[in-house]
């Protein structure tokens, strides 16, 4: 899927860290800043980064989290099978399969997120959201390169990643992915007063310099999910 160019018609950004541990999910509904953690399965707000990619008859079936470890458990077949846990390396390390199995587990945690998020906005369709999803913090092995891959294996198994550069606060640039420590940074400034000026400050300059609202929006919110 294309990237997702920021425009007037989204109104939902679906934050999602695939951690190397658990897999969590949170969605901001933008025209009132509201940010609610979501159901990533079995009920919980996270579920272990584990995939099982089954193939009874030729059709493949794919489960994640708890259930593809009580599967696994009981019902593995070597043959055929494909179980994964902890399985996420830089993209530079991964070979083909690698990325096939990392495409899988993309596209089944996004399609119960957003399963979720549309049981609870009626609203919420294919056209009006994006993703925005994180990366872990070591910036020497998480360089620039290794996150525009991580990113572009998360749009080739389908999901909306937003892209988006401001000229106006190029400190606020997207680019569809979040390291953590960014992220709980900008969650501990929401905490302060300074920052709330701060962010008054930037709304002012958006309006005097016209550019849209809701791109100040976006770009607080895709960082502070995460933290939350």
């Amino acid at each position: 899927m294309p990237f997702v160019n920021l425009n007037d018609n989204i109104q939902f950004v679906i934050g999602i860290d695939f951690g190397h541990g658990e897999t969590s999910a949170a969605i901001a509904r933008l025209d009132s800043n509201e940010v609610t953690d979501l159901d990533v399965g079995d009920g919980v707000k996270s579920i272990p980064s584990v995939i099982l990619i089954r193939t009874y008859k030729g059709i493949k079936e794919t489960v994640i989290g708890r259930k593809a470890i009580a599967q696994f458990r009981e019902e593995y077949n070597s043959q055929t099978d494909i179980f994964k846990c902890s399985f996420k390396k830089i993209p530079s390390e991964m070979n083909d399969e690698d990325r096939e199995i990392m495409k899988a587990f993309f596209r089944a945690v996004y399609s119960t997120v957003l399963s979720k998020s549309q049981n609870l906005y009626n609203e919420l369709t294919q056209d009006n959201h994006c993703v925005v999803i994180a990366c872990p913090s070591n910036t020497i092995k998480w360089n620039a390169s290794e996150m525009e891959q991580h990113v572009a294996i998360a749009s080739d198994a389908g999901l909306p990643i937003v892209r988006y550069s401001s000229n106006i606060l190029p400190d606020y640039t997207i680019t569809g992915v979040v390291r953590e420590s960014r992220a709980a940074y900008i969650k501990m400034q929401t905490d302060t007063a300074e920052f709330r000026w701060s962010l008054r400050e930037k709304r002012s300059r958006i309006r005097r310099e016209g550019e849209s609202m809701k791109t100040m929006i976006i770009m607080a919110i895709f960082m502070l999910w995460q933290t939350r």
